[in-house]
């Protein structure tokens, strides 16, 4: 499952307790789309649930979770600039963008200028499945209003990672809602580098590669992107990772799914 949120000068406590039934599956997408399809899961009505793209095409996304922790955002902004054709997506929370506007007020819209990518990740990181869908909406909306207050623009906003991985009915139904495609992860970069570097060396094409603004998270980060260097992948947003064939929703992707296992550990 995913880890509590790091913690920093303006974290606040959440809650510990999980409840939140992880209703996830595989779906394998036809090849027949020339940006190669995600791997999503489609219930009937449903929004896409992202956990990698297509394993066909050397891209893999790096998404980073969030985000409280101004310092390891500047760190992380200095490993930007030695790859500069790496894109990231981030899922800050609102009361991330907030706070971090505060003592960095250029800091997201340089991010968004830059090319990197946005997506909903609460305002509070709480459990979803403890609101209904209308206060999930109404914190999407809050969320999105901060998201525009940090970027100093309007947002085109495609993607929502829930807190915790708790994808309940409540928060499909908001993502529904909103036209939202619910993006996962295949993979971690966190923990010590010793553990870590196995993860990296077994990278794959299509890889959602989950990471959170700790500073061991971006020290694995800069290690990652040198090991790598000489590998043919590209880093790249989730958009770019999962095309325009994530909205498909065809009878033909209502068939019946194989359910997934567990989420990949942090560390």
């Amino acid at each position: 499952m995913e880890p509590m949120p790091e913690r920093s000068d303006f974290d606040v406590p959440h809650a510990l307790t999980r409840r939140g039934f992880l209703k996830t599956a595989w779906l394998t997408f036809g090849a027949t789309c020339l940006l190669g399809l995600p791997e999503a899961t489609v219930d009937a009505g449903g929004p896409p649930v992202i956990w990698h793209g297509s394993r066909e095409l050397p891209l893999v996304a790096i998404t980073v979770d969030d985000c409280y922790s101004l310092r390891a955002l500047g760190a992380l902004e200095g490993v930007l600039d030695r790859f500069p054709d790496t894109r990231l997506t981030f899922f800050p929370t609102g009361r991330a963008l907030l706070n971090t506007s505060v003592r960095a007020s250029g800091l997201w819209h340089r991010l968004a200028a830059n090319g990197h990518e946005l997506g909903y990740h609460g305002f509070e990181h709480e459990l979803p499945s403890l609101s209904s869908a209308s206060e999930l909406t109404g914190d999407f909306d809050r969320w999105l209003a901060a998201c525009a207050d940090a970027i100093q623009g309007q947002p085109h906003v495609r993607f929502a990672r829930p807190p915790y991985g708790d994808i309940s009915r409540s928060f499909e139904d908001m993502c529904s809602e909103r036209d939202l495609s619910i993006a996962m992860w295949s993979t971690d970069w966190a923990g010590a580098w010793d553990d870590a570097r196995r993860r990296v060396a077994a990278v794959q094409p299509g890889d959602i590669v989950l990471v959170h603004t700790r500073d061991q998270d971006i020290e694995n980060l800069e290690m990652a992107l040198s090991v790598l260097a000489g590998q043919p992948l590209g880093f790249v947003t989730q958009s770019t990772l999962a095309a325009d064939c994530v909205g498909a929703k065809e009878a033909a992707c209502r068939i019946p799914l194989i359910p997934k296992g567990r989420l990949p550990k942090d560390g």
